[in-house]
């Protein structure tokens, strides 16, 4: 700690505050930590289902291609294969079109789509159950396809 007390901090701190949090949090209850066990550890939303696109208006913001560059540098070691995605959106969604044109160059799953019953109205493009398997398959079958290109045989 003394030699280094930098380091020794910047590992530190993050510590103390996850212990902190778990002060304050409750565990599972029995309910929840079976649903998590039954469906391969995702937790359940209560909120109901999007049935529309209204209300999704966002602020523009212009995707940053230094700042993606940048993670791909960064994380991009000894053979890492860096996959940068962004979130599937309803085609309804104000921005779909908007981030098409301006991301889907960026990012390595391009701008994929969802249907709209795959999200919960509990926040932006949170996905409900049905969405989350249809999102883990979406990046199952990403990394999959990468494999195969790097190792032709393998599937």
């Amino acid at each position: 700690m003394m030699k280094h007390p930098e380091q020794f901090f910047g590992w530190a701190g993050p510590g103390l505050r996850l212990a902190a949090m778990h002060l304050l949090t409750k565990p599972f209850s029995p309910d929840r930590a079976h649903w998590r066990e039954q469906h391969g550890g995702q937790l359940a939303s209560n909120a109901p289902t999007v049935t529309n696109c209204e209300g999704m208006n966002r602020p523009d913001s212009t995707p940053d291609r230094a700042w993606i560059s940048g993670l791909r540098d960064k994380y991009s070691r000894d053979g890492t294969t860096v996959l940068i995605d962004s979130t599937p959106m309803p085609t309804c969604d104000p921005k779909f079109a908007y981030f098409q044109t301006n991301l889907s160059a960026l990012v390595d799953n391009g701008i994929q789509s969802m249907p709209l019953d795959s999200f919960t109205q509990d926040g932006r493009l949170h996905v409900n159950a049905a969405g989350s398997l249809l999102l883990s398959n979406m990046v199952a079958n990403q990394i999959s396809q990468r494999m195969s290109a790097l190792t032709p045989g393998v599937r």
